[in-house]
């Protein structure tokens, strides 16, 4: 698409190659909030395998698998010293097949990773997924990502019922529950039926709805 290896490692996940009106989808979706946050929650969610402590492992193993064959090939357009300098750095190449600058396998990842990581925060994205704590009007959910129980302050001065429905981020719902809480500090174990995840949590009382991001997993 015309763009250098250093546009592509610092590419906004809201890019849309131009002209953009040729993309009326994606023009379109990317200018409603609702659909760009749930985009930025989604490539959240992924961040947290899209590292080198998930991926580099998995890059040598392939290496590995192919490296006889790429040693044996008397064809290819490549030396063995670039194949393995190329696993981990960028490599510069000359004109030919594949020319130009061709980005280093693990060296990628972690300037991919650190971008987005960047661009993600300010649409409440962290290394776990979201904030530590999640606070919306009389609510807040600590901890945040949890793993087995979770804490909810409640504001009132009275006993409330509220109905909690659990969503993916694409607004399927997960688990229904409800309970009686009353101010102050209330703590329950959600019977969500997949170990790690993050979720849209709405809270729904006498006084209104609202709705939260919670991220299960090991803390």
């Amino acid at each position: 698409m015309g763009l250098t290896l250093a546009n592509i490692k610092t590419l906004p996940f809201t890019y849309i190659s131009n002209p953009a009106n040729q993309r009326p989808i994606m023009n379109r979706l990317l200018q409603d909030a609702v659909f760009k946050q749930r985009l930025a929650d989604r490539l959240c969610e992924l961040l947290n395998d899209f590292d080198n402590a998930h991926l580099d492992a998995r890059i040598d193993a392939m290496a590995n698998l192919i490296r006889p064959a790429v040693q044996a090939d008397s064809l290819k357009f490549y030396s063995n010293t670039l194949f393995e300098q190329n696993l981990s750095q960028d490599v510069s190449i000359g004109q030919g097949p594949g020319g130009g600058t061709i980005a280093g396998l693990k060296n990628f990842v972690t300037a991919r990773h650190n971008s987005l990581k960047q661009q993600l925060a300010g649409f409440g994205c962290s290394l776990s997924g979201v904030l530590e704590v999640q606070e919306n009007g009389r609510f807040k959910l600590s901890p945040n990502p949890f793993e087995g129980f979770l804490n909810l302050s409640y504001d009132s001065e009275q006993e409330e019922l509220l109905h909690l429905t659990w969503s993916n981020l694409s607004g399927q719902t997960i688990l229904s529950e409800t309970h009686y809480v009353q101010s102050g500090l209330n703590i329950w174990q959600p019977g969500l039926p997949t170990p790690v995840g993050m979720y849209l949590l709405t809270i729904t009382g006498a006084s209104g709805r609202t709705t939260l991001k919670v991220v299960r997993g090991i803390q």
